[in-house]
């Protein structure tokens, strides 16, 4: 197994881990559960969708990005949903060019969810094809 020692930064307060090719983040500080891709898949409909468990209360923290193209130049949003909170967090990008393929920026949402299985939705607003990609990974934090 291989890790990779990181600093993250937690309300304004320095922690280390370790985050090993299991997905496992381990912090001498705080209880992380989990950091986890949910879903990397092409639209093969709208809105793309992945699961994950949680087995204690945590913030949730969502990193989620992917792309799409219109047939006219415009405004395109990519809209991050999760079971039971509806729409957490949209991302936007403009194109001035028809047909082109453009990348959403990543945003980050968050949410503070109690145990149980959620599922992760991903609606574009615009049009998609077989090479345009969903993603959506979650890191877990343990709350009281």
């Amino acid at each position: 197994m291989s890790t990779l020692n990181v600093g993250n930064v937690i309300s304004n307060q320095v922690i280390s881990g370790i985050i090993s090719a299991t997905n496992q983040i381990t912090s001498n500080q705080y209880d992380i559960s989990f950091f986890t891709p949910i879903l990397n898949a092409a639209y093969g409909s709208n809105p793309v969708t992945g699961s994950f468990t949680l087995s204690k209360k945590s913030t949730c923290i969502f990193s989620f990005s992917g792309s799409a193209y219109r047939t006219s130049a415009g405004l395109m949003n990519l809209v991050l949903s999760v079971t039971g909170s509806g729409n957490i967090g949209t991302t936007t990008v403009y194109t001035n060019e028809t047909f082109s393929h453009k990348c959403f920026p990543t945003s980050f949402a968050s949410r503070v969810l109690t145990p149980g299985t959620y599922t992760v939705s991903l609606t574009i607003s615009t049009s998609y094809d077989s090479a345009d990609y969903g993603n959506c990974s979650v890191l877990a934090i343990p709350t009281n």
